[in-house]
């Protein structure tokens, strides 16, 4: 039973993305709504929750080579295909770019943010010739929950108050690790596509030097020999190198974890780094996959979908930590260990916003994620509840929880200020 519910879990909170989620979302919702009524467009106004706001402001958009909300909604609009999900930019072609320009120039696209207990949050309303048409996103980047057209509701699913979440509370999670490290490899073969995604997308961006260059900058000091090939370097370079070509706009996708590409880079490429150095086998990849990924659904569980703080440093880096104890043949108490030496580290670090700059939090991230790690497996860890943590990492993650909803409640605020003053 605890075997099948991992894997769901897994399963469900693994999904291709092409570029930053943000944009993507807003321009299904907008299709959604093209979708759902004809005519020419005479304007369309877009709500956005203040967290999806600052994720997307700064967020280059793919095959695109420009950044912007307005040219997000305009996308979605044009191509009017929601179907394709987090893959939506995938094929936007230069003609609709020059027809997005032209919607944008003409004044008809307006978007706006407000505070809501829904960090996940987009409403889009869209007049044409034939009416019009009004469609919410609501919970995760592709569920869209209410449509409304002319009046007429053809779907109704709102549920403002609630966020959508996994059921861990069945089991303990020490049970979950343990059941986790006798999964058997023909259980785990999905994790082949992200393997291959995130690792493809990892090369390019160091072949590129995508976005602000900091995967194919370590290639260059590794290469000058001024800094050491080791594990640490190595996870750092590979991780930026992805980061920065996923948020530089490059025409690939990754996997994704938990509705987070980043998160998906933080949670596969250190680990496929660290099991082809360490010349590990392939169950104990897939093993050490699943242990990173669903230790990021289950932190993630306590914590908004956009959290003010940086979810791929406290939420997945903190499953990459774990899984590389795994890796380097430590215990379930190391791996722990090193959980909490990540929250304790990062607990503190903000979210401000989607942007190339990311890759720089990415990357320090999972370079502490397996220096923590090392320490781990030698028997240096915080095995008290110190600070933020907890008895039990449940405990931790909670605490987390109360410091990003509470203590950190006006930084989404904060940060759009800061935003809209460099608009």
């Amino acid at each position: 039973m605890i075997k099948n519910k991992i894997l769901k879990i897994l399963k469900k909170n693994l999904k291709p993305a092409m570029g930053c989620t943000e944009p993507v979302a807003i321009a299904v919702a907008c299709a959604t709504a093209r979708k759902n009524i004809g005519g020419n467009v005479l304007g369309v106004d877009v709500t956005l929750s203040n967290a999806f706001y600052k994720n997307a402001f700064s967020a280059k958009i793919p095959n695109t080579g420009r950044y912007g909300i307005e040219l997000a909604i305009s996308l979605g609009i044009i191509d009017g295909n929601p179907d394709k999900e987090l893959e939506f930019f995938n094929d936007i072609t230069e003609s609709e770019i020059n027809t997005a320009q032209k919607m944008i120039d003409s004044n008809i696209v307006k978007f706006s943010s407000i505070e809501t207990d829904l960090s996940v949050f987009i409403k889009v309303k869209l007049e044409t010739t034939e009416g019009n048409c009004l469609v919410e996103l609501t919970g995760t980047h592709t569920n869209i929950s209410y449509i409304e057209v002319n009046g007429k509701v053809l779907l109704n699913s709102r549920n403002y108050s609630e966020k959508e979440k996994d059921d861990f509370e069945e089991f303990d999670f020490k049970e979950y690790l343990k059941a986790i490290i006798e999964l058997e490899e023909k259980e785990l073969t999905f994790f082949d596509e992200g393997i291959n995604l995130n690792q493809k997308i990892s090369d390019y961006g160091i072949k590129n030097n995508c976005g602000i260059g900091l995967g194919a900058g370590y290639k260059k000091i590794l290469e000058k020999n001024i800094m050491c090939n080791n594990l640490v370097t190595l996870v750092r370079m590979g991780v930026a190198a992805a980061s920065d070509a996923r948020m530089g706009g490059a025409p690939l996708s990754v996997m994704s974890s938990c509705g987070s590409g980043n998160q998906g880079i933080t949670t596969f490429i250190p680990i496929m780094v660290i099991a082809s150095n360490l010349e590990r086998s392939r169950v104990e990849l897939y093993r050490a996959l699943a242990i990173s990924n669903f230790v990021n659904a289950f932190a993630k569980n306590y914590l908004d979908k956009l959290a003010p703080i940086c979810g791929a440093a406290i939420t997945a880096g903190v499953g990459t930590a774990a899984a590389t104890v795994y890796l380097l043949g430590g215990d379930i108490k190391q791996m722990i260990g090193a959980m909490n030496g990540m929250i304790a580290n990062f607990s503190g670090i903000v979210c401000d916003g989607a942007k190339e700059s990311c890759s720089y939090k990415v990357s320090s991230a999972c370079g502490e994620a397996v220096n923590l790690a090392l320490l781990a497996v030698n028997d240096v860890y915080i095995s008290k509840d110190q600070g933020i943590l907890g008895k039990r990492v449940e405990d931790s993650f909670q605490n987390v929880a109360v410091l990003s909803n509470e203590g950190m409640k006006n930084v989404n605020d904060v940060m759009i200020k800061i935003l809209k003053l460099k608009k």
